[in-house]
């Protein structure tokens, strides 16, 4: 389900509108309509990070595929250092994405920095 669309549905469940939101995230109401109108899978990632904890939901949950229930899987917060990585991230061009995919595969592999878990925002690029 493209971005748009889960976006308008979210506004209507939290009983909320584009001109309330859009003045809680500092956004103008005209970007988020455009967003619901366009309705696809391109959205500037700062946006969507404030969209996301203002409607308390994950980023992820945007690029969730449609059969994926919500409500049954708490929504994940995200803290200042993923924060800052996914802002890094969305910053890269397709080149710096892959050699900080690669570093961080790297880091991942040595088993010196990790949690027995692999970052998945890397597995697109």
């Amino acid at each position: 389900m493209p971005i748009g669309k889960k976006l308008s549905d979210l506004l209507n469940e939290s009983n909320e509108n584009v001109n309330s939101i859009s003045t809680k995230i500092g956004v103008s109401p005209q970007t988020l309509y455009s967003i619901i109108k366009r309705d696809n899978m391109k959205v500037d990632f700062d946006v969507l990070i404030k969209l996301s904890k203002a409607l308390n939901v994950s980023v992820e949950y945007f690029y969730e595929p449609q059969d994926v229930k919500r409500d049954k899987v708490a929504p994940k917060k995200i803290d200042a250092v993923e924060e800052r990585l996914l802002k890094n991230y969305a910053s890269l061009n397709q080149e710096g994405r892959e050699r900080l995919c690669n570093y961080s595969d790297d880091l991942v592999s040595s088993g010196r920095y990790t949690k027995n878990n692999k970052p998945d925002f890397c597995a697109d690029a």
